[in-house]
């Protein structure tokens, strides 16, 4: 901004404005004493069960940035299983790559270093490149639910031309008892609506 309009001084703020504005993204907005009350309540927790973990991190000046925290039964089940209903709870400054990077890297740390089978999350591109960088050998699949919520934005100039697109879509994703006629029901639907170029369904299924 400073660049473009030629320096801070003709912006119409401080660069301490400025900078204190993109500070906030990169950390909790906290009410006060806060912090230190959440702080307290975890070393409680810890105290009565060490297999409680937290963990938290902070910025350039010691300001609380991100949270993650998980129980005792979350840590055993996924030990013992591989699963859980409940693999950890998180407090986040923003939606960034690098903070999703430090939450993966210290669930796994104390999840002792064993990846998931399979991860499922909406198509969040931040997450995405922590997900390649944390797990890059882990399968890594597109909620539906989250797909299906996109499908009348994402793809709505083809629903508008072809009125049976939908009906296509849905058999596609709901009637494939295979995986072989998942994928052939699926190429028979982007020849036939031409959609070999359109970037968004390319990349629900690669």
């Amino acid at each position: 901004m400073a660049k473009q309009q030629g320096g801070y001084e003709k912006v119409g703020c401080l660069e301490k404005d400025i900078r204190n504005h993109v500070d906030k993204d990169r950390r909790l907005y906290l009410e006060s004493g806060d912090a230190n009350a959440m702080l307290e309540c975890f070393m409680l927790m810890q105290e009565e069960n060490s297999r409680f973990f937290y963990a938290v991190d902070l910025d350039d000046d010691g300001r609380l940035k991100n949270v993650f925290w998980v129980d005792a039964n979350g840590r055993n089940d996924y030990q013992d299983f591989r699963d859980s209903r409940l693999l950890g709870c998180a407090l986040l400054a923003n939606g960034f790559s690098d903070t999703f990077i430090w939450l993966m890297k210290t669930w796994l740390r104390e999840m002792g270093g064993k990846p998931p089978n399979v991860i499922i999350i909406d198509q969040d591109r931040a997450m995405k490149v922590a997900i390649k960088e944390v797990f890059p050998n882990v399968r890594h699949r597109f909620c539906l639910w989250h797909i299906l919520r996109k499908v009348p934005e994402k793809l709505s100039h083809v629903i508008r031309k072809h009125e049976d697109f939908v009906g296509y879509f849905n058999t596609c994703i709901y009637k494939s008892r295979s995986i072989q006629l998942f994928k052939d029901k699926w190429k028979e639907m982007i020849e036939k609506f031409q959609l070999s170029e359109d970037g968004w369904i390319q990349s629900l299924y690669e």
